[in-house]
Parts: C-alpha cells; sequence; structure tokens
C-alpha cells in the first residue's frame, strides 16, 4: 500500500547538512583592535622577531632590535588581551598564569610557530611572543655563510680575521 510504513520500506537518506563554524574559544577582541592571529601573521609577513603586548599599551614589534609601535591600533583593553589569550592558550594554561601570574608555552599558527611568555607588570597583564623561524638550519647556514663573506672581505681589504690590520707582502718575502 502506497504511502504506508511498514516492514521492508527504507527512507531517503537525509542531506548532509554543513557543519557550524566552531564557535569563538573566547570573547573577541575590542572594536578596532585585531585578533591576535591578524598581529602574529603581519609579524610573520615583515620579517618581526618579538611581539609585545599588554593591558594599557599600544602592541609593538621588535626588528633587528628596534622596536616599533603600531600606532593604526588602539591601547589594549582587558577583553582584547582576554580574546589574544584564548586563542593562543588552553583554558588549563590561562588558569596557570591566573594562578601564578606567569606563563611561559608555545604555539602552532599553521604559518609560524611563536614562544609565548604571559606575566604581569604594573600597567596589568602583559606579553611577549617570539616568531619561530621555520627553518633554523637555513638560518644558521645563511649567517655562517654571511661570517665567512665577511672575514673573506676583511681579508682582502688587508685586514686579518682578528681584526687588526696586517701588511700583506702579496707572496714577497721583504
Amino acid at each position: 500500500m502506497p504511502g504506508a510504513s511498514g516492514a521492508g520500506q527504507t527512507k531517503a537518506p537525509k542531506a548532509a547538512q554543513p557543519a557550524a563554524p566552531a564557535a569563538p574559544k573566547g570573547p573577541s577582541p575590542s572594536v578596532g583592535n585585531p585578533t591576535l592571529e591578524a598581529l602574529v601573521s603581519r609579524a610573520n609577513d615583515e620579517g618581526v622577531s618579538d611581539i609585545h603586548l599588554g593591558v594599557n599599551e599600544t602592541p609593538r614589534y621588535r626588528q633587528r632590535g628596534d622596536i616599533t609601535t603600531l600606532e593604526e591600533y588602539p591601547v589594549t583593553d582587558l577583553n582584547t588581551f582576554i580574546s589574544w589569550m584564548h586563542e593562543c592558550m588552553t583554558d588549563e594554561e590561562i588558569r596557570q598564569f591566573q594562578n601564578h601570574l606567569d606563563f611561559d608555552g608555545a604555539y602552532d599558527f599553521g604559518f609560524v610557530r611563536i614562544r609565548i611568555n604571559v606575566f604581569d607588570s604594573l600597567a596589568g597583564p602583559a606579553m611577549v611572543l617570539r616568531l619561530i623561524d621555520p627553518n633554523p638550519r637555513t638560518t644558521q647556514r645563511t649567517r655562517s655563510l654571511q661570517r665567512h663573506l665577511l672575514l673573506q672581505q676583511r681579508t682582502d681589504l688587508g685586514h686579518g680575521t682578528d681584526g687588526f690590520w696586517e701588511v700583506h707582502h702579496n707572496g714577497r718575502d721583504d
């Protein structure tokens, strides 16, 4: 009998529903503040070594030893700072920071890995993120080559490898 339900009949499979987007892990940054991932991505693109962040402070980058304040962003409020902690720390790690006012760890964004140091300061909680070079052997080889080229250049100019001027006789013994 059509339309009757009974043994031997199967229902058509239900169409797959798209998965709902994952709920944010914590609060969102306040208006005008970037996500931590956006700050780290920009820092990575610009070759920055460290990111300095803190409540009541403007985000800063360290590049080749120089600190640059990111004036395009507002002073960081507590809500934004907490949202940044939630982007790179587990709830347990955040509790550890709250209990000890210090945390050291690491996080991998997929495009770059960071070392995290969160601590309490006079202005409020703060963190320094160190971007980890994904190819340290390449970096080491580059530095080694730069040292070799510098030593070669100094020798060609008449400087010894110890930094003092040497008299070169061009193969003569006089």
